[in-house]
């Protein structure tokens, strides 16, 4: 079993498409990941690679924690349609304890932040169409001190996705500005 989890590693970390999302398994896999989050899933199947590979890089010895905050059924016409109930289905076999957050993605981080602590993993997806605003205030608590945020793109000349990493100082400056802009209008 050992050598299936080595080729389906190595073939998630350089041969698999789309190519940008390699950026996310191999750091999966490098820091032993084990509890993710996802702000808006735009591709399932990428969020039950990440968990897969997360499997196998803690090597049982750590339970795989995910969780999804999404618009699901409430998403724009505009992207595909994914409901809680067959999103929560396409998890169940993953292995990993699953926790699907449905709504806005701003009211459900200021909701749930202090139940989502610890994680070392946070993705922002490009169909998240808002700014993030007052919810980068949370963002802070929820991460662990080693965690890494990436924040996906659309380059508009050739369409594809891309990935870029916010370091811990930026997230921190984002809190601080939501803070203040918290506090102004109060």
């Amino acid at each position: 079993m050992a050598a299936k989890h080595f080729f389906d590693s190595v073939y998630l970390t350089r041969f698999s498409q789309p190519k940008c999302d390699r950026v996310l398994y191999r750091f999966v896999k490098k820091h032993r990941v084990s509890n993710l989050i996802e702000i808006g899933i735009s591709d399932l199947q990428r969020s039950l690679r990440m968990i897969r590979l997360a499997g196998y890089a803690t090597r049982g010895e750590t339970e795989v924690r995910y969780t999804g905050i999404d618009l699901f059924e409430a998403r724009s016409n505009d992207q595909c349609a994914m409901t809680l109930k067959e999103t929560h289905r396409s998890f169940t076999q993953s292995g990993a304890t699953v926790r699907l957050i449905p709504g806005d993605p701003v009211a459900s981080i200021c909701r749930s932040a202090n139940h989502l602590s610890g994680s070392e993993l946070l993705i922002i997806s490009s169909i998240v169409d808002q700014d993030l605003g007052a919810a980068w205030y949370y963002l802070p608590r929820m991460l662990s001190s080693n965690a890494v945020v990436f924040l996906e793109s659309i380059d508009a000349g050739s369409g594809r996705s891309r990935f870029q990493m916010i370091s811990a100082d930026e997230v921190n400056r984002r809190a601080e500005v939501a803070e203040r802009s918290e506090k102004r209008a109060a």
